[in-house]
C-alpha cells in the first residue's frame, strides 16, 4: 500500500489545514519511532499510554508502536483525574503521551514493514454501563481485519473517508483510520462530532466531497 500510494493524500487534516502523504506519514511515524528508542528508552513490549485529542500526531504516534511493537494504549484525554489515576495504575505504562509535535523537516526511511504477532494495542469500553474493560489485540490479527473490514465496506483509492469518532475508541481506529489506510483512501480528519458542531458537519462533507461516514 505505502509503496503503490507513495505520493498520494493519506490524510486531509480539516482542523490544522494541512495534507500528508503516505510518504510523509510512513516517515513521520518513522522518525517518532526513533526519538521513542533514543530518547524514552522505549523497547518492544513496553505499554505507552496516549491521552491525546484527535490528531494526525496521535495516528502517527499509534503507528510508531506498532512499527516498534510497543504497545500502545490511548484513552480518552477528558478522563475524570480519578478514573485517569486508576486505569495508569493499572496499565503501568512506560510512557505516557499527552502532546507531541512531529518535526516538519524528515528524515527518509527505506526500512521494509513487517507484522509478526505481538500485542499491539489495548483498547478501553467506554465504561458507560460499568468499569471499563481493556481488549488487548495482536498486529498482525488488527492489520488483518483492517484489510478485511475496508474489502467489507468497498473502500479504495477513490474513497474520501470522513473521520470525527473518537480516535481512543476502535471504530475510530480501526474502521476508519487502519481500514482506510489498508484501501489507500484519504482520510478526513474533522472535528470529533458532538451536539455543539453536528449541524456544521454536512458542510463539512460537502466541502471535502466525502463519499464514507461513519457514525
Amino acid at each position: 500500500v505505502f509503496k503503490k500510494r507513495k505520493k498520494n493524500i493519506l490524510i486531509t487534516d480539516t482542523i490544522n489545514k494541512r495534507k500528508i502523504t503516505y510518504e510523509q506519514f510512513l516517515n513521520f511515524s518513522f522518525n517518532i519511532l526513533n526519538k521513542l528508542k533514543t530518547e524514552k528508552n522505549i523497547k518492544p513490549g513496553d505499554k505507552v499510554l496516549i491521552s491525546m485529542e484527535n490528531s494526525v500526531e496521535f495516528l502517527i504516534l499509534i503507528f510508531a508502536c506498532l512499527l516498534g511493537g510497543y504497545v500502545a494504549v490511548p484513552i480518552d484525554p477528558n478522563l475524570p483525574e480519578k478514573r485517569y489515576s486508576d486505569l495508569k495504575k493499572m496499565i503501568k505504562p512506560k510512557l505516557v503521551v499527552k502532546k507531541l509535535k512531529i518535526k516538519k523537516k524528515l528524515k527518509k526511511t527505506e526500512e521494509n514493514l513487517s507484522f509478526s504477532k505481538k500485542p499491539f494495542l489495548i483498547l478501553f469500553t467506554s465504561g458507560t454501563t460499568g468499569e471499563p474493560n481493556g481488549i488487548l489485540l495482536e498486529n498482525n490479527k488488527y492489520i488483518s481485519a483492517a484489510f478485511s473490514y475496508a474489502k467489507m465496506c468497498e473502500y479504495d483509492s477513490n474513497s474520501k473517508i470522513y473521520h470525527c469518532l473518537p480516535m481512543f475508541y476502535n471504530a475510530g481506529m480501526i474502521n476508519i483510520f487502519f481500514a482506510g489506510m489498508t484501501a489507500g483512501s484519504n482520510i478526513v480528519i474533522g472535528p470529533r462530532i458532538n451536539s455543539l458542531n453536528l449541524f456544521s458537519l454536512t458542510d463539512n462533507l460537502k466541502l471535502y466531497k466525502i463519499n464514507s461516514i461513519h457514525l
